[in-house]
């Protein structure tokens, strides 16, 4: 992510995920890290996945309710450094939570300013209407991740209007590991 890391962020990288929106797909994860890591249920009590406008992934908003998802376990730093450049560092920060039975996972949750939408995010209705375009998207995007290529030119492309595809704010890929955060 482009912005300082979160003071409770790890001096090594962490390995466990708490997905909450599109990475909770096993063909999202497949076109993103080319495996689906284990992985088990999990929630988190005073978050919400919301809707954004415009766009058919959601952010993790703090707020009553409780928001339900997968860890995924085991991510390697290779798989951290395309997790981290996928996710949009306009719109979110990375920050350790706590599972409703204790456990924990780091997640991308809504940086402050951002404006969600009112109505919570549906896991159901985006696999029915935009599962199957956003894998071929996030398949694009990390051919051009792996190219070093911009991501966000891949997924223009492939014929996505703003929904349906991953902003990254016009940063090329990383070429090297990011600091220990």
């Amino acid at each position: 992510m482009s912005q300082a890391p979160s003071p409770d962020r790890p001096a090594a990288r962490p390995d466990t995920l708490f997905a909450y929106g599109t990475l909770r797909f096993p063909a999202v994860l497949r076109a993103l890290l080319d495996r689906v890591p284990a992985h088990e249920p999990a929630r988190v009590a005073g978050w919400r996945a919301l809707a954004l406008p415009g766009r058919v992934y959601p952010v993790l908003a703090a707020g009553g309710g409780t928001a339900e998802g997968l860890l995924l376990h085991g991510l390697t730093p290779p798989e951290w450094r395309v997790v981290d450049a996928f996710e949009d560092a306009d719109l979110y920060d990375l920050r350790r939570l706590t599972t409703t039975d204790g456990r924990h996972g780091w997640c991308y949750v809504s940086l402050p300013g951002v404006v969600a939408g009112p109505e919570a995010w549906s896991a159901e209705r985006f696999a029915a209407v935009h599962l199957p375009g956003y894998v071929e998207h996030c398949a694009q995007w990390r051919g051009a991740f792996e190219r070093g290529t911009r991501p966000e030119a891949a997924a223009r492309t492939a014929g996505g209007g703003r929904a349906g595809r991953r902003p990254d704010g016009g940063r090329p890929a990383p070429s090297t590991p990011p600091a220990p955060s």
